[in-house]
């Protein structure tokens, strides 16, 4: 079972412009995204009723976006544009979260797929366009 809980450091991107491109994201934000080199830290911590609630921060020049969740349940996903989706994350083995967002006019999946070396995160467009994100581990 690879460790989850960790920081983890961004190496490289494959097709994230396109993905970019494929979500409607404008282009000068995509540009300042595509040159970013965001850290990731991902906890977990039990909330007032003693239920696992998993935190993953991603840090950047840009911003700092914070994500809380409990898995198998809806919760509301601001993304960097300010557009909103309900996203319900599960878990996928013992090392990998699927966070499927959806709002009426478009959906998007990411997937955190943790190992003892790093993180791959895959983001999936309902159009077919994949864009990929390889994390080093930093600290476990």
């Amino acid at each position: 079972m690879a460790k989850i809980i960790g920081t983890y450091k961004l190496e490289k991107n494959e097709n994230l412009d396109a993905f970019y491109t494929a979500a409607g994201v404008p282009w000068i934000a995509r540009k300042m995204m595509l040159v970013s080199s965001p850290t990731i830290d991902v906890t977990q911590e039990k909330n007032e009723n003693e239920e696992d609630v998993w935190l993953i921060k991603t840090v950047s020049f840009i911003r700092t976006i914070n994500l809380s969740f409990k898995l198998d349940e809806p919760f509301e996903d601001v993304l960097p544009s300010g557009d909103v989706f309900e996203t319900v994350a599960r878990m996928e083995g013992d090392n990998k979260f699927i966070l499927d967002s959806t709002r009426e006019d478009t959906s998007f999946i990411r997937e955190y797929d943790f190992s003892e070396d790093g993180l791959v995160m895959t983001m999936k467009h309902p159009t077919g366009v994949e864009a990929k994100r390889y994390f080093k581990r930093v600290t476990a």
